[in-house]
């Protein structure tokens, strides 16, 4: 730990950022923000639900992510955001959100972000009004440039890497597909092709199998409404071994999954189905409160929560709806603009020797004489100036640390006890 506690004061002196909070222990949550108004950002929800909204603007100095934060993908250190309408790809540290890079060249309308061999590959449709020019960006996770591109069938989306391969759902752009195309990339080229039905908004991986929900047709469509299919894939054959049809013309949305359900929305509903079901459910197994003539924006089940993205209208402001997995609600997170994907951040360790980083809450800050921390925890308090010298140290008390002989400006304070660690940015006036 001291030879990355001495790196990020490094990285703190070229970025003057000082240390960054580093996001453990907690779930991600991308904001797309409304198109044109570049107000894409990522909240954070630790462990003991607390929210901290613009995490990538806390890390880097304010600077805005960009327009329409699409998804995330995330590999070894790093955590790729997909921007929609700003044609790039931002890269940031996956702990603290501190930027490493921004890719721009080489990406027209990039949706989703897979990766196999330090190589990202990056679902983009191109034109949405042409039908002949999706493609696979094909990032070096090394130079983080674009070095190649795989042309694809219409309207490139979703994406998974399983085994060496990678299944592409269609989901047909500004217009609708029908299928999965499974790709070498290795070979760069598309191996077999699986119809599934209209418009594959969404695929899960369990096991040996590939299930792939698929909306339907949608009521203003040229072609006749339809109604959704789910399909479930053998992953060793790329055959379907069996299709469910959902009754009417209902167009489900949102896939997720844990150890023995299968997840999926209609409306503003949340539906589950057992792997060994038969048939699909008949009934929801969560109403939410959702109001959107779009329904729920977003779904995803981690470590036996059931997240629920609300865009509220799609006004500044979003919430997360929070449920067990029984179907009991839990609570209701303020976030960003139109929150779409939720994704867990890396755990600490909290056993051995190795000091780990949660959160402790420090408060006023900016501060004037006397600065608190909100912990029942017996932590020793370091606080540094930005050219890394110790300026203060002590055990903190209830009574609080008296910074009033500090000089005004930002300094680093790393509080830690026996197993735990946090270096905050503490701005004195």
């Amino acid at each position: 730990m001291i030879n990355k506690y001495k790196f990020s004061i490094v990285v703190s002196l070229l970025s003057f950022l000082g240390f960054s909070q580093s996001y453990l222990d907690g779930i991600f949550v991308l904001n797309e923000g409304n198109m044109g108004s570049n107000a894409a950002s990522v909240s954070f929800i630790s462990a003991n639900n607390q929210v901290t909204n613009n995490i990538y603007g806390i890390s880097n100095n304010n600077n805005p992510l960009g327009d329409v934060g699409q998804s995330i993908g995330f590999y070894g250190d790093i955590a790729m955001v997909v921007l929609n309408f700003s044609n790039s790809v931002k890269v940031v540290n996956r702990e603290t959100f501190v930027s490493v890079t921004s890719i721009e060249a080489g990406l027209t309308n990039p949706r989703y972000v897979e990766f196999y061999q330090n190589k990202a590959y990056v679902t983009c449709w191109g034109d949405g009004t042409v039908t002949t020019d999706d493609y696979l960006a094909v990032i070096n996770l090394t130079t983080y440039q674009v070095e190649s591109t795989i042309p694809m069938p219409e309207g490139v989306e979703k994406i998974e890497e399983v085994n060496g391969k990678l299944y592409v759902a269609h989901q047909g752009g500004y217009g609708y597909g029908t299928t999965i195309s499974v790709v070498n990339p290795v070979t760069s080229s598309i191996e077999a092709t699986i119809n599934v039905g209209d418009v594959p908004n969404a695929m899960v991986v369990k096991g040996n199998y590939l299930y792939v929900l698929s909306g339907g047709m949608p009521s203003w469509s040229s072609n006749g409404e339809t109604a959704g299919k789910l399909h479930k894939i053998d992953l060793g054959t790329n055959a379907v071994v069996s299709e469910f049809t959902f009754s009417g013309v209902q167009h489900p949305l949102h896939l997720s999954s844990d150890a023995n359900y299968l997840y999926y929305t209609i409306d503003a509903n949340v539906y589950r189905m057992a792997f060994t079901d038969l048939t699909l459910p008949t009934s929801a197994y969560i109403t939410t409160p959702v109001t959107d003539f779009l329904g729920i924006y977003g779904l995803d089940v981690i470590d036996g929560k059931i997240y629920i993205a609300d865009a509220n209208g799609y006004a500044a402001q979003g919430f997360a709806h929070l449920y067990n997995a029984d179907g009991t609600f839990l609570t209701t997170h303020a976030l960003g603009n139109i929150p779409n994907h939720f994704y867990k951040s890396n755990t600490s360790n909290l056993g051995g020797n190795d000091l780990t980083e949660v959160v402790f809450k420090v408060y006023p800050n900016p501060a004037v004489t006397t600065v608190f921390i909100a912990t029942d925890k017996d932590v020793n308090v370091v606080i540094y100036d930005l050219s890394g010298k110790k300026v203060k140290e002590e055990l903190y008390t209830l009574s609080g640390i008296d910074v009033s002989g500090l000089q005004a400006g930002i300094y680093m304070m790393e509080i830690r006890n026996e197993n735990q660690k946090q270096t905050v940015k503490l701005a004195i006036k």
